[in-house]
């Protein structure tokens, strides 16, 4: 079983290692968004099936303002349904989704 086609395994561990400013970042979002998908939604790099799974992605160097255009430039491109949680208080509750049953929050 593969969470990444012929990538990454079931259960695998692994690291994501380049020189600085190689793009690691960007990579790394791409892959959590679509491991976030439903099944079958889209191929990763156009070329690897994605097994669905839950994401924790923390991001220590980046501010949240570049996860959050990345974010929703890597979904828009793919067609990725987006649901944000409403501006303000932290209590409100997030917009239903549309059509995915999932939610995407950003905080930051």
């Amino acid at each position: 079983m593969w969470k990444v086609e012929n990538i990454i395994p079931q259960g695998g561990i692994g690291f994501v290692s380049a020189p600085p400013k190689d793009r690691k970042s960007l990579l790394t979002e791409d892959l959590a968004l679509h491991l976030a998908q439903p099944a079958g939604s889209r191929l990763w790099l156009g070329k690897f099936a994605c097994t669905p799974a839950k994401i924790l992605y923390i991001a220590r160097e980046d501010p949240a303002r570049r996860i959050k255009e990345r974010a929703l430039e890597i979904c828009q491109a793919g067609e990725a349904k987006i649901d944000r949680k409403p501006e303000g208080s932290p209590g409100q509750e997030p917009v239903p989704p549309k059509q995915t049953g999932k939610y995407l929050y950003f905080h930051g």
